[in-house]
This record gives C-alpha cells, structure tokens and sequence, in this order.
C-alpha cells in the first residue's frame, strides 16, 4: 500500500476512491492549482500556499528581476531569502496580499531592499 510520502507533492490519491475532480467542486475563492500559470504580477498568498518550492523560485526570481532592471533598488538577497520569508509570513494564514507587496515589505524590513 502507498503512503502519502510516495506522491511528489506529499497528496496521495487512491486510485480505486471517488476522486472526483469535476468543474461543479471548483469555486473562484480557491488559489491556483499548479498545472495553471501563475503570474507573479497578480499572485496572492493563498496562491503562494499551494506551489512548490520550484515554483516559488521561478515567481521570487521574476520579480527580483524586475524590481533590479528598473535601476531605483539594489536587491542584496538570493530567491531563497525571499522565499523563506513569504513561507513563514504565510505559513498559519495565507492572505489575499500579493507575493509583490510582501516581497518589497519583507525585503525593506529585512533591510536587503535599498534603495539607489
């Protein structure tokens, strides 16, 4: 018998359950799923709450990149600086905040955003 340690995303499913998956379960108020894109732009931490940790470092580089191409700050921590920071904001309640405003809070706070 499997155990939900044997699934990459630590989900079982049992294949012989009723897993039903169909539109009529799926309301606006749930975050993203994986397999749909995800926009750095617009992604909230109920979206954060549900990605992988690859995921995560693809959203947290974009937007490192976008915030150092525009020349007004200079970013002094890698993706997973970030990526620990927004984990642990998160971690007992994910908000409706996007991961661009709790990027710019956490890294000025934690003095790794400054300005030029």
């Amino acid at each position: 018998m499997r155990s939900p340690d044997d699934a990459p995303d630590g989900k079982y499913v049992d294949p012989l359950a009723d897993n039903d998956v169909s539109e009529s379960h799926i309301n606006d108020s749930e975050p993203i799923s994986e397999t749909e894109p995800v926009d750095p732009q617009t992604a909230t931490g109920n979206d954060w709450v549900t990605l992988s940790q690859g995921k995560k470092f693809t959203i947290v580089s974009e937007i490192l990149a976008a915030m150092t191409r525009s020349g007004e700050v200079t970013v002094n921590a890698d993706e997973n600086w970030f990526i620990d920071a927004l984990d642990a904001y998160w971690s007992d309640s994910p908000t409706s905040d996007t991961v661009i405003e709790m990027m710019s809070l956490s890294g000025v706070a934690g003095e790794v955003i400054e300005s030029n």
